[in-house]
């Protein structure tokens, strides 16, 4: 080996810059999803693809999140595509999925419909946590500090609602939204293979639209590769091809496995009938990323 000399740039470094993170909401309890994440469940009929999606939401309803702003409880708001829903029961035990958001017909323009909504809800509750940032600030500063300040966007956001305190408003809720997309994976106006398609965009853009996706797929080369790309939490049931796996979702955590050791949790995790392989990325630590379904974490031992 050939002989290696390190020489260091006196006032140059390699630490990370400090960022503003994005603010999503918070779990309540750990080893719950945390927003924002697309959520895709794969197997055979029966292998309990709904379930494992109902599961994760259920556990969101019951642990809840807080705003990390406010520090206020979040309200979870769920919406159901499926064309099955109706003989489906099981969605019927989410408390955040109320009847009218169960959709059975599905439509481009529903799907439009709905996801313009969040989009509202979301503006209208960063309209109102900017109201109440703005408040705090000015409510400390001084009369001459006041007289002499030059942030002219606080003055504008106070003076829409005449400098009142914000509990005189009436209060915003942050929303967790959740979509479920349930025995669609035959419908193309979903599962489209065009990169600007709206299920595509909505996978892609999660974190600016504020939205958790849910899919259930019987064939995952059904699911267009981009969303297969860009999902962050799968749970896999047993199959015969390894191989799609292997190719798609393997290199998301090939930097924590060996396709060897992956293939070995993966088998450890589906010995049992309706057990899944999970991988939640939303999990801070990478070492409780693997788990049997969503109860139990696998790691390797060392």
């Amino acid at each position: 080996m050939m002989d290696i000399i390190e020489k260091d740039i006196p006032y140059l470094d390699n630490d990370m810059p400090n960022v503003h993170k994005h603010k999503t909401p918070i779990p309540k309890r750990p080893h719950i999803l945390r927003p924002y994440y697309c959520m895709i469940a794969s197997g055979c009929a029966g292998s309990g693809k709904t379930t494992i999606i109902t599961k994760a939401i259920r556990n969101s309803e019951e642990a809840g999140y807080k705003c990390p702003i406010t520090g206020k409880d979040c309200e979870i708001v769920s919406y159901l595509f499926s064309p099955s829903a109706e003989n489906n029961p099981i969605f019927t035990t989410l408390k955040s999925l109320e009847d009218d958001r169960m959709i059975t017909e599905f439509t481009l323009e529903k799907l439009e419909e709905v996801v313009d909504h969040i989009k509202a809800e979301g503006q209208a509750y960063k309209k109102y946590i900017a109201y109440v940032e703005a408040y705090a600030r000015w409510s400390k500063m001084t009369l001459k500090q006041i007289e002499q300040s030059q942030d002219y966007e606080m003055f504008e956001i106070l003076g829409e609602h005449g400098f009142k305190h914000p509990d005189e408003l009436p209060e915003q809720t942050a929303k967790v939204f959740n979509l479920i997309f349930d025995d669609l994976i035959a419908d193309k106006n979903v599962f489209s293979t065009k990169k600007n398609s709206l299920l595509n965009k909505l996978v892609l853009n999660r974190r600016h639209v504020k939205v958790n996706v849910y899919i259930a797929t019987q064939n995952l080369k059904s699911c267009p590769k981009i969303v297969r790309e860009n999902a962050n939490v799968w749970c896999i049931y047993p199959c015969k091809n390894l191989k799609v796996i292997e190719d798609d979702i393997y290199p998301q955590f090939s930097n924590l496995l060996s396709p060897q050791e992956f293939l070995a949790m993966f088998q450890y995790a589906t010995t049992q009938m309706h057990d899944c392989f999970t991988f939640d990325a939303t999990e801070p630590n990478p070492e409780d990323r693997f788990k049997i379904n969503l109860d139990t974490i696998i790691r390797l031992k060392k």
